[in-house]
């Protein structure tokens, strides 16, 4: 068997790439608990021994994945083209794209049904405070309202959109379940802002 071509370390990285790559896809659709170690290394042509080398188990492979999405969800709510001309219609904007993402079977399954429960609450909501949250009050301090701070309304929203994007998680068709709510949400959100 030829070597591939590259560097040693490219040639790691393009490994860990892959099989965090495949990773993704099976516990998307599989969820944690249903996918095996094996079955990621066979769909990845892979060896045991090379997703050892880049992951100590299961737990931290998913852990991997979990953080690449967050960090995903991150770059979507920053890349947004957002108009700059209404600070809360740009907040709304972005809370309808956070949202929307949940209809994404990877992004529900893994950060919001798996995520939880295999890293545990406290772990999800550290990564959670350094992307989506934050993202959440800063855009609540371009408001400038003068009539809440925005770290207690960071709080409130935040419950409301994790409550609302884990429905959409959950529902039997991702889709629908956010077109039937998105509305009233975002009615809710006006009315608290305006």
């Amino acid at each position: 068997m030829a070597k591939p071509k590259g560097s040693n370390k490219e040639n790691l990285e393009r490994t860990r790439a892959h099989l965090l790559a495949v990773a993704r896809g099976q516990f998307a659709q599989k969820g944690f608990h249903a996918t095996s170690t094996t079955a990621v290394i066979e769909e990845a042509g892979s060896s045991r021994g090379a997703l050892y080398h880049h992951f100590r188990d299961k737990t931290d492979l998913f852990q991997s994945v979990y953080d690449s999405l967050g960090g995903e969800v991150a770059d979507r709510l920053e890349t947004y083209p957002y108009s700059g001309q209404d600070p809360v219609e740009d907040l709304i904007a972005g809370c309808l794209l956070y949202l929307e993402i949940f209809v994404e079977a990877d992004f529900a399954q893994i950060l919001l049904i798996d995520g939880p429960t295999v890293l545990g609450l406290d772990y999800c909501r550290s990564r959670d405070a350094v992307t989506a949250y934050k993202a959440l009050e800063e855009g609540l301090a371009m408001v400038n309202h003068a009539d809440f701070e925005a770290s207690l309304m960071a709080d409130f929203l935040a419950g409301a959109m994790d409550s609302l994007a884990l429905r959409i998680a959950l529902a039997s068709n991702r889709q629908t379940a956010y077109r039937n709510r998105v509305g009233g949400f975002e009615k809710l959100v006006r009315k608290v802002l305006v």
